[in-house]
């Protein structure tokens, strides 16, 4: 037998394969953003973004190059191998990080966007002097908003463990707002949105903290809980009380319940910032998911319940004046108005009712509840002060009730003559918060004239009867969106 040869291997390093493996990433990701670019948008926010992310795609190219290079140059250097390994990890997590965030620009196209959405944004944004808006539809049955800057932001100071010199970091905050696919083409109920806008506008504000600053919990309430937290037990004889004092449970108390409010008053905030840009069609959409879709008392650390948000917009709904200029309308409008005040008097009568049984809260979040509940009531001027001042500084337009009156009625008669609500009483371009507010009213009392036209019988049949109605309100906003755009 000859001489056993000695076998040589180009077999990479670990850091080198990581390497190679997140630069593969990234050149796949360089394709998708050259194909982003070439996307339309209905908002300028999202080509702003996607010029973001190409320069933070572009810094992450740069980084592993550089990584590679030193790695090739020194392929025995322990330092080099153990740079090219955390490198290598920790631009693979911002890569992944800018997956999820293409894939958001991806859907934000105008080709995976109700048109009429678009313009209820920029109906509601008309005199913003700068729209920070991603607008997107969501597989989740629920409507969102996030501040995607904030996070790619944080990831990428993170990953480069500061700035970089190709990164922007003092661009403005961007806000996404989504919701459900399913309500593509239903703009009444994509007036939640209007929701989604208040709380970008109440985050940006700082407007929580303010009027937080000042609340201190009822004295008589907290002792309450104290008491009710002394009663739970920690094993088959023993209780809270046996361990700890009441100050101890007081502060324990404070640190749960102080989160919750702030929560709460974001939701509220926001609530009262939708019923002030778009009127009453803003409860008639949220009643409808809430009032159908949970209980009125359900508890939750995020969101007031059902009973006390309705509440309020009922109380501001009366207070702005939308409900008395409805009762003060005469003539052939009255029964109208007069039907969409019993429509929401009902939804009184639901709000005001007591509890069914069986669904009672366990007695520490009854009495937590109530507890926050008082301390919204006391704040809450202050609350509505500052949501008043936050549309007056940010430019949004408040909708009135004489415009209300002014326009809704003459669109509803568009709409009992199949015809889409485009123009207001003076013949020109209709208000899109008065389209909505139109179509609100016909399907509170008009829409029996599309059951009866298609010979709607059981209720999915008036379904489709409503979809009609949907899509004709969708229409009257486009082509007032388009007559807007070609007047001279």
């Amino acid at each position: 037998m000859g001489k056993r040869g000695t076998i040589k291997t180009n077999r990479r390093s670990v850091g080198e394969n990581l390497l190679r493996a997140a630069l593969e990433h990234a050149y796949y990701q360089e394709s998708r953003l050259t194909e982003l670019s070439h996307q339309e948008f209905p908002f300028p926010d999202s080509t702003r973004l996607v010029d973001i992310l190409v320069d933070i795609h572009e810094a992450i190219m740069d980084e592993l190059d550089s990584l590679l290079t030193e790695l090739e140059r020194n392929p025995g250097d322990a330092d080099s191998q153990r740079d090219a390994e955390i490198g290598a990890r920790r631009f693979g997590y911002l890569l992944a990080f800018l997956h999820d965030t293409l894939e958001l620009l991806e859907f934000s196209s105008r080709a995976h966007l109700s048109q009429a959405s678009v313009h209820l944004i920029e109906g509601l944004t008309t005199k913003v002097r700068k729209r920070q808006f991603i607008l997107m539809p969501a597989y989740e049955y629920n409507y969102s908003y996030r501040d995607i800057m904030a996070h790619i932001l944080r990831a990428t100071t993170e990953a480069f463990e500061g700035t970089h010199r190709r990164i922007r970091t003092s661009v403005n905050n961007i806000a996404v707002l989504s919701y459900p696919n399913i309500y593509r083409e239903n703009v009444l109920a994509n007036c939640l949105l209007g929701h989604e806008i208040g709380h970008f506008v109440v985050e940006q504000s700082g407007m929580v903290d303010r009027v937080m600053a000042p609340v201190q919990f009822d004295r008589e309430k907290l002792e309450r809980l104290v008491e009710q937290y002394k009663t739970q037990r920690v094993g088959p004889q023993t209780t809270l009380s046996e361990f700890l004092s009441d100050e101890v449970l007081r502060l324990r108390i404070n640190k749960v319940a102080t989160p919750i409010l702030k929560s709460w008053i974001d939701e509220l905030a926001s609530d009262i910032f939708a019923i002030r840009i778009l009127g009453p069609v803003f409860i008639f959409s949220l009643g409808r998911i809430l009032l159908t879709l949970e209980e009125m008392d359900k508890w939750s650390d995020d969101h007031p319940s059902a009973r006390t948000r309705l509440a309020l917009l009922l109380d501001q709904n009366t207070k702005l004046g939308f409900m008395p200029e409805l009762k003060s309308v005469k003539g052939d409008d009255a029964k109208i108005a007069v039907e969409i005040v019993a429509y929401f008097d009902q939804v009184q009568e639901l709000v005001t009712s007591r509890r069914e049984a069986g669904t009672e809260l366990d007695p520490f979040r009854m009495l937590m509840g109530d507890m926050l509940n008082e301390a919204v009531n006391r704040i809450r001027t202050s609350i509505i002060e500052e949501v008043d001042q936050m549309i007056v500084n940010q430019h949004y337009q408040k909708y009135f009730p004489g415009t209300m009156t002014d326009d809704i009625f003459v669109m509803h008669e568009s709409l009992s003559s199949f015809v889409p609500p485009c123009d207001d009483s003076q013949g020109m371009p209709g208000d899109v918060v008065s389209i909505l507010n139109a179509g609100m009213a016909f399907m509170i009392s008009g829409k029996e004239k599309y059951y009866k036209y298609f010979k709607s019988v059981g209720v999915r049949k008036e379904v489709e009867a409503e979809m009609i109605i949907s899509q004709l309100i969708v229409k009257g906003i486009e082509l007032s969106y388009l007559e807007r755009r070609l007047a001279p």
